[in-house]
């Protein structure tokens, strides 16, 4: 049980290390670039399914 104990106090340690403006920004980031890219993932995954 010590690893996810471990996982947490990371979590934890991390978010303590930046504010909660900076997080938001990071996610902000994150789903920008997500829904970017999505549009092309969804389309390459579609390319590369073999019909059934």
């Amino acid at each position: 049980m010590s690893a996810p104990n471990t996982s947490r106090a990371a979590g934890l340690k991390i978010s303590a290390m930046s504010s909660p403006k900076r997080r938001l920004a990071e996610m902000r980031d994150f789903y920008q670039f997500l829904l970017a890219e999505l549009p092309g993932l969804l389309h390459r995954r579609e390319q590369s399914r073999t019909p059934r």
